[in-house]
């Protein structure tokens, strides 16, 4: 087993929660756009301004991380994240979803977004030793690859189910939401010794 403290096991558990949810977000989210009646331009604006979005947050947030905290950041991060997915199932307006597309870390490539993973990958050396520093890195990202092609074969869940297209694709949507509500309550959950790096180069 691997040596790793409390909050290195947190942090793999939100590696793969977070995975699993942008694995199926990735297949799902243009089916569920042209469902609810975008047409291809609308998706590719919405596509646009996540990843665009996406690349934005992800400076600013890792920028300012140790400055007011990386359990805080990483907690924003998780709520924007809810915050976007909810509007994502409520609305069809264009307007709103490109909003939410830019400040809520949507993966419409199945890859990482937001601060997630620059602030936990600096992290993670403080949650194991030197000698295993290297494995758990392996470990970590093999955790996340797996998750998220567990997450897009989800997919196939709500039609094996029986369940409409769209009530299926809503399904999946709400779905990320409560991913990223469990990823805030594991982020919150974190020991300030991971503020330890902001206290020492002040």
């Amino acid at each position: 087993m691997p040596e790793l403290s409390r909050d290195g096991w947190l942090l793999f558990v939100t590696c793969a929660v977070r995975s699993f949810a942008y694995g199926f977000l990735s297949v799902v989210l243009g089916l569920y756009l042209a469902v609810i009646g975008l047409d291809a331009a609308a998706i590719g604006i919405v596509f646009t301004a996540a990843l665009a979005g996406g690349a934005v947050m992800t400076v600013f947030l890792t920028t300012v991380a140790d400055q007011y905290g990386r359990r805080r950041v990483l907690i924003i991060g998780a709520a924007l994240m809810a915050l976007a997915g909810a509007v994502f199932a409520l609305t069809d307006s264009l307007l709103l979803l490109s909003v939410a597309a830019v400040l809520g870390t949507i993966s419409p490539s199945g890859k990482e977004v937001g601060p997630f993973l620059s602030v936990e990958q600096a992290v993670l050396p403080q949650t194991t030793s030197d000698r295993q520093r290297t494995a758990i890195f392996a470990a970590y990202n093999l955790v996340g690859s797996l998750a998220g092609a567990l997450g897009a074969l989800a997919v196939a869940l709500p039609p094996f189910l029986g369940i409409a297209p769209l009530a299926g694709y809503r399904l999946l949507i709400w779905g990320y939401v409560f991913a990223a509500v469990v990823m805030l309550v594991l982020f919150a959950r974190l020991s300030p010794a991971l503020e330890a790096a902001k206290r020492v180069s002040a």
